[in-house]
């Protein structure tokens, strides 16, 4: 049992700490029956969000899970600490296929191994895009400069498929000669590789070079899903051998790369989770109605930590209430205290 959710539990309800508080509040808040469009949300849900959820299963009729594409939900995630989810006041939709992909606390190191990655894709193969108005990546901006969770949405959208064309291209030398043969691909070339923009690359289109790079970038996406089947380029005076390459430097332990499993369990492979299947699947409709809704979409609400895909929280939905008639806004400021209480 955490002593931390505990004394959490403590603040908000303005109780003596006392082992056992916070799994006593779980007991008489969580109900681990609770669904969200049909699909039964592991854990369970607080039931002061209840209302909330069955606003927007109203609002999206006539749509259904099948139709949204809504795998799997989860909620509570048991007695340490989780953030909202340990108090049953989030969900994460769609887990395996939606990841965390940027910016996750303590994770500074990794950040600055996968700005470039994004940025890579998005300059090479996102030309001119009504949303998506910049050459570079909207990844890194999300939180700060990118807060809009309708607009952030419609730019990841384009980018998923951007990332899936990369690593498409990347299996197939001979398909990615062909796109560096056409505008579109010297184009993106030149925006993406050459003049510096990576490091090493030649002045003109380089195919090995160019696929090189992108196995280079698969490893800081991922440590654990092997490299796919690819049929390498033809070499160049660039890349005499294009089957060699450099894997990403390493991380601090305890962080996971984008498409590995939790680094609390080992940074596992997650099968679904995967560079060639991209990162959002989401649909814009679903996001729409639970941010409508009230409900913070980790991608752009976490502020500098955001970046989480699959996550939507109730914190800014004030006003519900707990079975004891303490409120959200209340739970709000139990957290924070006992951050200001363990500098």
């Amino acid at each position: 049992m955490s002593a931390r959710t505990d004394e959490i539990t403590a603040l908000m309800t303005g109780a003596a700490v006392a082992a056992g508080q916070h799994q006593r509040w779980v007991t008489a808040n969580i109900d681990t029956a609770a669904t969200f469009m049909g699909v039964s949300i592991s854990g369970g849900a607080c039931r002061a969000i209840a209302p909330k959820l069955r606003a927007v299963e109203a609002a999206l009729l006539p749509l259904t899970a099948q139709t949204l594409g809504i795998q799997t939900v989860s909620g509570y995630q048991g007695p340490d600490f989780h953030g909202y989810h340990s108090w049953g006041l989030a969900i994460d939709i769609n887990y395996v296929t939606n990841p965390y992909i940027m910016h996750e606390s303590g994770e500074g190191a990794l950040d600055a191994q996968l700005w470039p990655v994004f940025n890579r894709i998005s300059r090479f193969l996102i030309t001119t895009y009504p949303d998506h108005p910049t050459q570079d990546s909207i990844i890194p901006q999300l939180g700060t400069r990118a807060t809009n969770a309708p607009a952030a949405y419609t730019a990841l959208r384009v980018e998923n498929e951007a990332m899936k064309h990369y690593f498409a291209l990347m299996q197939d030398g001979a398909q990615l000669q062909a796109f560096l043969n056409t505008n579109d691909g010297q184009d993106g070339y030149r925006r993406a590789f050459a003049s510096g923009r990576t490091a090493g690359a030649p002045a003109t289109p380089d195919a090995a070079f160019v696929q090189r790079q992108m196995e280079h970038d698969w490893t800081v996406l991922t440590s654990r899903n092997p490299l796919p089947a690819i049929v390498s380029a033809a070499p160049s005076a660039a890349v005499p051998h294009p089957t060699q390459f450099q894997s990403a430097p390493p991380v601090p332990a305890g962080v996971d790369r984008p498409f590995d499993g939790p680094a609390s369990q080992g940074s596992p492979l997650l099968v679904g989770r995967s560079p060639l299947s991209g990162y959002l699947d989401l649909s814009e409709d679903l996001v729409n109605a639970l941010v409508t809704a009230g409900f913070v979409w980790g991608a752009v609400g976490f502020g500098a930590e955001s970046g989480d895909i699959m996550h939507f929280d109730a914190r800014n939905i004030t006003q519900l209430r707990f079975m004891d008639g303490k409120t959200i806004g209340d739970f709000n400021a139990a957290p924070a205290a006992w951050n200001r209480a363990h500098p």
